[in-house]
């Protein structure tokens, strides 16, 4: 399932990682900001642009944050299909940067919009996209940085067989839960759900978090009856009137966090991201 890094690439230098001084990286959210983390574990720590629990698809920068941009060697982020108000900062503060947009790696799953045209951006919670993203990471880093380029690639690899369990307990902890119907709060789930085979039947709101028109509050509302819907995977910052507006009391509703905000700091945020998402839906399928 994953795309595993050539041994050869482990022996590049050896072995005084951090000799030399970490190049200063600066990511965009909170996944991607635990990916690179991960392979320069031991060189140098990244910086984070956008705070945990703030909303991807609109948010205004502070001086800091514009900082972490000016002074960065290399920028790594989703794109602006993500964060389309983060593009002219990266282009004006940041020009003097390598700026990395993971959207274009190759071999990456990219999905549509559910319900108009573009590109789902939520690309991070499919695996596979994490663990080619790890090996993007270390070649640019091992590119910019020579010296410590084995320690990169080491860290790449390590965190890609770690991703590789995490794949391998969620496809063994949601198959009681293949055949039962659920919907999400907020349509950012959607790679989770296909890289696992677990289709919701729908969302309140929109990929970009918009909600949707009166018309679709009919259409929602049938689709619900039709399916026999008994679950609603949430999110943090959800609101509770759309929830009771749309939905009926028995509904059961449980939390996880696309975006891992709740687990800055905790080691293995993007393994424990995914895993939270699995067992929020076991526990609301299986309640």
């Amino acid at each position: 399932m994953f795309k595993k890094i050539c041994a050869a690439s482990l022996t590049l230098t050896m072995p005084n990682y951090a000799s030399a001084q970490a190049p200063v990286v600066a990511t965009d959210i909170v996944p991607i900001h635990a990916l690179v983390q991960a392979v320069m574990q031991g060189v140098g720590k990244p910086e984070l642009v956008m705070p945990p629990g703030a909303s991807p698809h609109s948010y205004s920068m502070r001086p800091g944050e514009a900082l972490a941009l000016e002074n960065a060697d290399l920028v790594f982020w989703v794109g602006e299909d993500l964060t389309p108000w983060l593009k002219r900062p990266i282009t004006t503060l940041a020009s003097d940067a390598e700026i990395i947009t993971l959207i274009n790696t190759p071999g990456i799953h990219i999905l549509p919009l559910s319900h108009e045209d573009g590109t789902d951006p939520h690309l991070w919670l499919d695996p596979h996209n994490g663990d080619l993203w790890l090996s993007e990471i270390a070649q640019h880093l091992a590119e910019y940085d020579p010296e410590n380029a084995a320690r990169y690639w080491e860290n790449a690899q390590l965190m890609q067989a770690k991703i590789e369990q995490v794949s391998n307990e969620i496809e063994s902890m949601v198959i009681p839960t293949k055949n039962l119907k659920y919907i999400t709060y907020h349509d950012s789930f959607q790679y989770f759900e296909n890289a696992f085979s677990l289709p919701s039947v729908g969302s309140l709101l929109d990929s970009d978090a918009a909600q949707a028109g009166a018309g679709h509050f009919v259409e929602f509302q049938a689709l619900l009856l039709e399916n026999e819907v008994t679950c609603l995977l949430s999110e943090p910052g959800a609101s509770q009137a759309l929830i009771s507006n749309m939905t009926y009391p028995t509904m059961r509703i449980t939390q996880a966090d696309p975006l891992g905000s709740d687990l800055v700091g905790a080691p293995d945020l993007y393994q424990n991201l995914l895993l939270n998402i699995a067992q929020a839906l076991r526990a609301c399928l299986e309640y």
